[in-house]
Parts: C-alpha cells; structure tokens; sequence
C-alpha cells in the first residue's frame, strides 16, 4: 500500500479525502460518509508472491499494470479471464498454468500498455475523480482613482473630480473544472469574466468649466464650457490553472492567473459659447500574467452544511498600454492622439467563503462571498495627461488600486 498524504485514508480497499464530497455514484460502497467516497479499489496483490499459493481463484493481474484474468495458481490461471478494464488473458503474468507448475505466461494483456506506470486513459475511474461547476456572479467595484478632470475658469478650483464617480453593480460568469488524481493532488482550471461596468456623471457651469492647465489654454471648447460630462467603462475577465495539493484538512494551492482589465473614459464639453461639443477619450488596456500561491479549507457540520474558504496572492507582470485622444471645434479637430505602453509589476490578492449543501452523491449547492484587492494597474482616468509637451500622453500610469467584491450562487457536480 503506497504512502497516503495527510487528510487521506483507506478503508475496505477505498480511499477517503476529508473535506469536500468527492463520490463516484458508479460505486455503491457503503462507510460512514457516503457523499466523500472516491471511487479508487486498490488492485488485488494475490497470486504474486514468491511462494506458492492455494488454489482457490485469485486475480492473476499485476496490481501495478492494470486488472487482469482470474484464475488459481501464483503466477497465472486456469482460465482467460476478462478484466474489468478488457480482456486479461490471464493477467500480465497469467497464462495456462495450475497449482503445480503455474509456468504459464501467456499474453499481457489488451490495456496492460495503456495501465504501464498506473496511467489510467479512463479519468473518474480506479481514483480519478472529475468536478466542476458554474457560478452567477453579482459583482461591484470601488473607484480607485483621484484624478482632477474639471476646473473653475475664474477660481481653478476643482469642480470634478474622478474619485466622485460610483459604478453599477454587474452580474457575470465563473466556471471550473478539475481533476483529483488517487493521491488527492488536483489540477483545475477557472475562467471568470464580468459584464462591462459603467459610471456616468456630470458637471454644470455658467461657462465657467475647463480641463486642467496648461492643456485647457490650447483648447477651444474645453475653456469656458457651460457642462462637462463623464463616461466610465471597465471590461474584467480571469483565468486560472492551479495545482492544488492535500495537507490535512486543507489545501495548498499554486498555479498560474491571467488577469485583463479594459478601460475607456470619455470626457465630454459642451460650450455654449462656441456652441461645440467635444470629446477628450483616455483608454487604458492591462493584461496581467503571474503566479500565485494560496490555501484552501472546508469545514463539515454533520455532514449535511460544508463551510468553503480561501485565499490567495499573486505578484504579476502587467503589460499595459494606453492611449489618448483629444478632440476640439464640434470634434471636428483632433490635437492630440498619442499611445504609451509599459510593464510593471502588479499584484492580486483574493479572498472568500461560501456555504455548500449537498443534493446527494453528485450535486451540491453553495452560496457565498468573494473578495479581490487589485494593486498597482493602469486605469483610464488615471492616463489623462493635461500637459502640452510634445511627448504628452506617451506614458501608462500604474497608478491604480481598487477592490472587487460581490456575491457568488452556483452549482457543482462532482463524477
């Protein structure tokens, strides 16, 4: 019997993983937990030993290539019998032998390549154990920013600011697959992505409204405008491919995170006086790559509630670019369309929890709450450069922190 890890054990040739309710439904076992069953039947060792044995009918198979014929004698059978896995022609080491000589060695059998080395084509079987799941996601996010947009013509003191603005709660998607193997190490695989966030807001003057100096001085509807209006949108989306390795009654977790943000922020004047209306646009693009590392637990009550958590941290490399473009006279003149990009680091930190209930061996429900803290990125209202140098708005600011949160209803089958 191999060494199990922590949070694993073995009963009547069955593994058992404490915490989530891993059961396979083709494998009516009975135990104290019939929701954390894994379908994993170690492979019978009879009929291998250097001494000879009874003959009363054992597995002629090697336990370490797969399942093999039936029959009696140490090294072989009286009969080609069928494995649960294909035909076992008397097992590996099987042949037509009895009690006596047992010299047989016959064929190998039709699967005995395929389960070399304990590979198994035939995952949620002999301990494989396949889940997934989809959630309905209700997310919001903070503002993040403080950028001066507006000024007062006559005083210069600021009449709107980007930290006024409030985005509307979205809904989105996050779906996942994994895949544990007998030893409790799984590897799974998530994408999330969220519908576009958007903020409006506005600002009104009695022509009286500007951008920030020196720029505003090169501009002709964005000086003494009677209204200024913002528009936000910000487009979020993640993936994720993660190890996750058993260590008592939690988990390790390591892997890879993809993680995209996509912004434009449209600045709009409307000047009574030059009766235009004129748009200043800033877009902002991140695509995140990094590692995390992270834990993982769950926590049973009678086996009816599982009380799910985590948490997880990772350094990225933000490839970010931005671009500006500035339009005047009725947005019949462009006076600026300029573009940067550049790669910082980034980071990511998650934290959750969530109730699950199980419908039976297969199903289960969960509810809960999930948190991001998003740190050093490129957000559109941040890359707004009211300066008036030839190289102005050429540069990305990484200046950017802000917190997604929101809730998260789903479903998981586990097979």
């Amino acid at each position: 019997m191999p060494k199990l890890p922590r949070g694993v054990s073995a009963e009547n040739g069955l593994l058992y993983y404490d915490g989530r309710p891993y059961a396979d439904v083709n494998y009516q076992q009975t135990g104290p937990n019939p929701y954390q069953q894994a379908a994993y039947h170690q492979a019978m060792q009879s009929g291998m030993g250097p001494e000879p044995m009874s003959c009363t009918a054992t597995a002629g198979g090697d336990p370490g290539y797969g399942y093999g014929g039936y029959g009696a004698g140490p090294y072989g059978g009286q009969m080609d019998g069928n494995g649960p896995m294909g035909d076992g022609y008397g097992g590996p080491y099987g042949g037509h032998g009895d009690c006596n000589d047992g010299d047989g060695y016959g064929h190998q059998g039709l699967l005995w390549g395929l389960f070399h080395h304990n590979y198994n084509p035939f995952p949620g079987k002999m301990g494989y154990v396949w889940s997934g799941g989809f959630d309905v996601l209700g997310m919001n996010r903070d503002n993040g920013t403080n950028v001066v947009l507006v000024r007062n013509t006559n005083t210069l003191a600021t009449e709107f600011n980007s930290s006024q603005l409030h985005f509307d709660d979205e809904i989105g998607g996050k779906v996942w697959f994994q895949l544990m193997g007998p030893s409790g190490i799984a590897v799974q695989a998530t994408y999330m992505k969220l519908a576009t966030f958007v903020a409006d807001g506005s600002v009104f003057g009695a022509d009286d409204l500007q951008i920030p100096f020196p720029l505003a001085s090169s501009t002709t509807d964005f000086f003494g405008a009677a209204q200024m209006s913002s528009h936000w949108t910000s487009a979020i989306q993640s993936g994720e491919l993660n190890v996750i390795y058993p260590w008592g009654n939690f988990q390790l977790i390591g892997g890879y995170r993809y993680f995209e943000i996509d912004e434009r922020f449209t600045l709009e004047a409307i000047n009574n006086v030059t009766f235009g209306t004129s748009d200043f646009d800033a877009f902002a693009f991140n695509q995140m790559h990094g590692g995390q590392i992270g834990v993982q637990g769950q926590w049973s009550l009678f086996d009816l509630v599982n009380f799910d958590f985590w948490a997880k941290f990772g350094v990225f490399a933000d490839v970010a670019g931005e671009h500006q473009i500035l339009r005047d006279l009725n947005n019949t003149v462009v006076l600026r369309d300029s573009r940067g990009s550049s790669t910082e680091a980034s980071y990511i930190s998650e934290v959750g929890a969530q109730i699950m209930i199980p419908l039976g061996a297969s199903l289960s429900v969960h509810a809960g709450y999930d948190v991001f803290f998003i740190n050093h990125v490129a957000l559109a209202p941040e890359q707004f450069d009211f300066g008036d140098q030839l190289n102005s708005g050429t540069h990305v600011r990484h200046t950017g922190d802000f917190i997604l949160h929101g809730v998260n209803v789903g479903l998981t089958a586990v097979w």
